[in-house]
Formats: structure tokens, sequence, C-alpha cells
């Protein structure tokens, strides 16, 4: 902000402000950035829960290779988000039905019912398991 009709110390106050106000914007992005990312201690229970859950889902004759695939999809695509695995849905089917019954509605209702919405990885998955089409 340059304005010729200022004093210069007021010029030089207001520009002063202005790197501060950038400095910490960028600090602020910075420690949002490093908040997101995971320590290595936690990602290190995060591979070891992980293979749990792998062996957990391995040992079921219920679930076919598709169901896993769609699994890591989903997994993949929503970080940090608690998914239930195939297992724990083929076991409480009807509940899991019910529950994405009720994501499809709100989520359109939400979107002006735009059926593009339910084109996404999580609806992939939650078809292919409960097996709906």
């Amino acid at each position: 902000m340059n304005n010729s009709v200022l004093p210069k110390s007021l010029q030089s106050e207001i520009n002063t402000r202005e790197e501060l106000k950038q400095k910490l914007r960028a600090r602020i992005n910075q420690n949002k950035e490093k908040n997101n990312k995971p320590s290595a201690q936690m990602k290190q229970k995060l591979e070891k829960d992980a293979k749990k859950e792998k062996a957990i889902v391995d040992s079921d004759t219920r679930v076919t290779h598709n169901m896993k695939h769609y699994f890591i999809k989903a997994m993949q695509a929503y970080p940090g988000i608690d998914l239930a695995n195939p297992v724990e849905i083929l076991n409480n089917s009807e509940k899991y039905k019910l529950d994405y019954y009720k994501f499809c509605i709100d989520l359109l209702k939400k979107n002006n019912n735009n059926q593009e919405v339910l084109k996404n990885s999580y609806c992939d998955y939650m078809k292919e398991v409960l097996s709906l089409s």
C-alpha cells in the first residue's frame, strides 16, 4: 500500500505491518501443514493396526479380491477416517446398509440430487461389500 499523501514515517509503519502479516500467515500455514502430517510414532501405530486388520480380512473366506481392492482405495482416498473393514460390514450388514442409505440420502440432499456425488471410492466400496447395484 503506497500513498504519497501520507508522511514517510506512517508509510513505513504500514509497510512493516503488512510484512508482519505476511510472515504470520506463512507461519500459520507452515504449522497447519506440520499438524496434518502424522508423527513417526503415529505412523508405526497405523502400520501395526493395518497389519492386524489385513490378517483379519485375509482370514475370512467371504471377503473377495474386489472387496479388498475397494477397501484399500477408500482408505487411500479418505485417510484418517475410521472405515469399517469388509468383515465388520459383512457381520453387521443390515446396520451398515441402513447407515449407507442414510449417508446417500444426506449427500444427495446437500448436492441437489446430483447423482455424480455418489461416484466415489467410499460408495464403490460399500456397494461391493453390501452387494448393492
